[in-house]
């Protein structure tokens, strides 16, 4: 990758079938997660011995019509979602014929010059990891890594907003004005980032994949005892949220409605609690994802301890964070929810 500069990629816009959008979305995440973590890549010779890793020493900045998946990708970005109101036309042309003339080139020399000779004085990269850290308590975010990203991005405008005022380009107050503008810009788009990156958190999608799945008739639950389930705390009959539908039936007397479970069984509905089998229930709902192209993408081990962290699972024991419960006539190994967390009233 590029040293010191920016690596621009543009248009990320997966299509075609749902093979060739989940490539496109690997690709990516190579792409980013490397530059994020600030990894090189590991290659072997044809004699086994390994290459020489490059490690990404530039900054990513791409465009799109979507956004990479995955929660902690995700984190390692930040997202800018540009509507077609959000450029003003005029000011675009004025930075157009500025960049035909070289003055953006220009003035970006100028200020690759001043930092090389602040570097060359000062004990720059350290300065600049403090005021870093400084800026991080600024903004919020849902993954440790968001105030990270968007601190540095502040520091660089800062960094030539400083160069700006030196030469007598701009005022202290326009600087300031400007800094100000672009740290509530960074703040809004912190917030409204960690709202979207909690929809890629898999917990998220295991707790709202559950009912979907179970409404829509993919999946069942049953009592203890394998049979229907009964009324739980919502005073009527809604087996149907269960999984189950009712169907006419022919018999000798007549016609007769009966319910009948749809899908696989993935867990048990026990008085006011949900019993679900992790494997079984994580199944499911991978089939269900992989129709968007799409994946729960952690397996039952770490699923149960985000579960456990986040104050999901009604019960756990020591050793796991399933627990073992008589139901069907045998023990089964299950996560242990709350039925009025699970399925809120109202929902």
């Amino acid at each position: 990758m590029i040293k010191d500069a920016l690596f621009v990629v543009d248009d990320f816009a997966p299509h075609g079938s749902s093979r060739e959008v989940t490539t496109m979305h690997d690709k990516a995440e190579r792409l980013f997660r490397s530059g994020g973590n600030l990894g090189g890549r590991s290659r072997m010779t044809a004699d086994t011995s390994l290459r020489p890793e490059y490690y990404p020493r530039g900054l990513v900045a791409a465009s799109g019509e979507d956004v990479p998946r995955g929660h902690s990708l995700r984190a390692r970005m930040v997202i800018d979602e540009i509507g077609r109101n959000d450029i003003d036309a005029n000011k675009l042309r004025v930075l157009q014929v500025a960049a035909q003339k070289g003055l953006l080139a220009e003035a970006l020399a100028g200020y690759v010059q001043s930092i090389a000779a602040c570097a060359n004085a000062t004990d720059l990269s350290a300065e600049l990891h403090r005021t870093q850290d400084q800026l991080c308590g600024t903004f919020t975010g849902d993954h440790r890594r968001t105030p990270a990203a968007a601190a540095a991005l502040m520091l660089g405008v800062n960094q030539f907003l400083n160069f700006a005022t030196d030469i007598g380009a701009i005022s202290d107050l326009n600087a300031e004005t400007l800094s100000d503008t672009v740290r509530a810009k960074l703040e809004i788009q912190t917030a409204v980032q960690a709202n979207e990156q909690a929809q890629e958190d898999p917990v998220t999608i295991f707790v709202e994949a559950v009912p979907a799945l179970l409404a829509a008739g993919r999946a069942h639950l049953t009592d203890k005892d394998g049979n229907k389930p009964g009324k739980a705390d919502r005073g009527a009959d809604t087996a149907f949220l269960f999984g189950w539908r009712k169907r006419e039936r022919e018999t000798f007397t007549g016609t007769r409605n009966e319910w009948s479970p749809q899908g696989d069984r993935i867990g048990f509905l026990v008085e006011l609690q949900v019993w679900l089998l992790p494997e079984i229930a994580i199944a499911a709902i991978n089939r269900l994802l992989g129709e968007q192209g799409r994946s729960l993408p952690i397996g039952r081990h770490t699923l149960g301890k985000r579960l456990r962290e986040a104050g999901w699972l009604a019960e756990t024991d020591k050793q796991s964070f399933t627990v073992v419960k008589r139901a069907d006539g045998a023990p089964q190994r299950v996560f242990v929810f709350e039925h009025s967390k699970l399925f809120p009233p109202g929902d």
